[in-house]
């Protein structure tokens, strides 16, 4: 494919968006909102056009024509990361098709084209950028290239990868997983040498959940793009709800006290999901200075807590127990992901000029290399080199089975019992197995028998050396 000559990356115009007087094609209406607010435009696009290579490259290459059919986007798609080294060099169309549609049009940045009405119930013939795809899907699909290309040991997919199930029915909070995070990384850069828990986070994004914000923690912190900074005083320790609940009959000699302390503790929970010491100190003891001071009364608010934590009603909430700061790859990630993106986002008109005459023209000059990259970072991760690591696995079973066996060979139902192997899925590995020349078949007394070939032993041994 050659390269595009320009000055500023001009979008295409739009395929039809209904059908002409002569009948051709339509291309389908999306009901998918895009967002008004910056960073939710960037975790939507995050979440489904550029947190792999693969989808990154789908978008860019929807953009060279009004709309591609399936069978030349696959093509298109394989001529350029060919060489790559992974299973994308011959990547089937069912797989491009669900890229598209499944990820690109749930963001709303791809429509699917037909020959006829889109309702006639025939299936697309190809896949066409929507206005918001050309506008902000290719531009973004470049820096997400850019940057793997800039930083190969930053793979995004780990970070801001869809959780959820590949179909259209997806769960909203896992769609927003790369949103949130984004957000959280965003505030940590900003906030450099603050003292910030999960708390404050709650507080500073009223819109998200307490839990949604420690599970994006632990997640961030296993990702090592944030790091613990310190301990928080003991006043400051989160509590959230334990095994038992907090309605049942509880026994404490200061009845009077714990049942304000649970009630607090309750209105707490409704609004940020955990409680501290200090924080229910601060909002009780206006009631009670006539009768403590305020060190004895802290004290008794300690002895409650305590004695609930201690009794099964609260435990300590580890990521609430912890301070965060943004670490150095986090760093590198705001400054050269989140950051272009929010601009971009911005519709800032100067920005995206530069990004047009800058990073937009070198990822699509040297699209093949960059693709090329970002489909070998993200291969680990995908689903394809899950099943091929199970594939070879398995594999590496029958092998193992046949090479040890002191008889003239096995039969499939032998391997079954020996591999686990099911009756169904089996023939079908024999038959590969056999056509790469590493098993054989001979007439046994009464059925089938499979033995290993010398080429079967020597990939044995190959991988082995491998692994050691």
């Amino acid at each position: 494919m050659n390269s595009i000559e320009f000055s500023n990356y001009q979008p295409k115009p739009q395929p039809p968006k209904s059908l002409t007087p002569n009948g051709e094609f339509a291309y389908e209406t999306i009901d998918t909102s895009f967002p008004t607010e910056p960073m939710e435009r960037a975790g939507t696009i995050l979440s489904g056009a550029i947190n792999s290579g693969p989808k990154s490259l789908l978008t860019i290459l929807l953009s060279y024509a009004a709309y591609l059919p399936t069978l030349e986007l696959v093509e298109r798609f394989r001529k350029t990361v060919a060489g790559s080294g992974t299973l994308f060099d011959n990547i089937n169309p069912t797989s491009v098709a669900r890229y598209c549609e499944y990820s690109l049009e749930a963001v709303g940045l791809v429509a699917k084209v037909f020959k006829t009405n889109p309702e006639s119930g025939e299936p697309p013939v190809g896949f066409a950028l929507t206005d918001i795809g050309r506008k902000f899907g290719v531009r973004a699909a470049a820096i997400a290239l850019n940057f793997e290309h800039l930083h190969s040991d930053i793979p995004i997919y780990p970070i801001f990868g869809q959780t959820a199930s590949n179909s259209k029915d997806v769960n909203k909070n896992d769609k927003r997983s790369p949103t949130i995070r984004a957000k959280i990384l965003a505030y940590l850069n900003d906030h450099k040498g603050e003292k910030i828990n999960a708390h404050t986070l709650a507080k500073t994004f009223p819109d998200l959940n307490p839990h949604t914000i420690r599970v994006a923690l632990k997640f961030m912190d296993t990702q090592g793009v944030i790091q613990i900074a310190s301990a928080v005083k003991r006043g400051q320790i989160h509590y959230v709800q334990g095994e038992k609940n907090l309605d049942e009959n509880i026994e404490f000699p200061q009845k009077f006290l714990i049942m304000s302390v649970i009630s607090e503790i309750k209105k707490m929970f409704k609004s940020s999901g955990s409680v501290t010491i200090e924080g229910i100190t601060e909002s009780l003891y206006p009631d009670y200075e006539k009768t403590w001071k305020k060190e004895v009364f802290s004290h008794n608010i300690m002895m409650i807590i305590n004695f609930l934590k201690k009794s099964g009603f609260l435990k300590k909430d580890q990521l609430n127990f912890m301070n965060y700061s943004i670490s150095p790859k986090g760093e590198i990630i705001v400054y050269e992901l989140i950051k272009p993106l929010l601009l971009l986002m911005e519709d800032n008109e100067s920005f995206i000029r530069h990004l047009d005459d800058t990073v937009v023209k070198t990822v699509l000059e040297n699209l093949s290399l960059y693709s090329r990259e970002a489909v070998s970072i993200y291969y680990p991760h995908s689903q394809g080199h899950k099943r091929q690591l199970m594939r070879n696995y398995v594999d590496d079973k029958i092998l193992s089975s046949l090479r040890e066996v002191d008889v003239a060979g096995l039969t499939s139902s032998d391997l079954e019992k020996v591999t686990g192997v099911s009756s169904r899925s089996l023939p079908r590995r024999l038959k590969r197995l056999m056509q790469e020349g590493y098993i054989t078949r001979v007439n046994g007394p009464k059925m089938y028998l499979y033995a290993i070939t010398q080429a079967g032993i020597e990939k044995l041994v190959l991988e082995k050396r491998q692994v050691e």
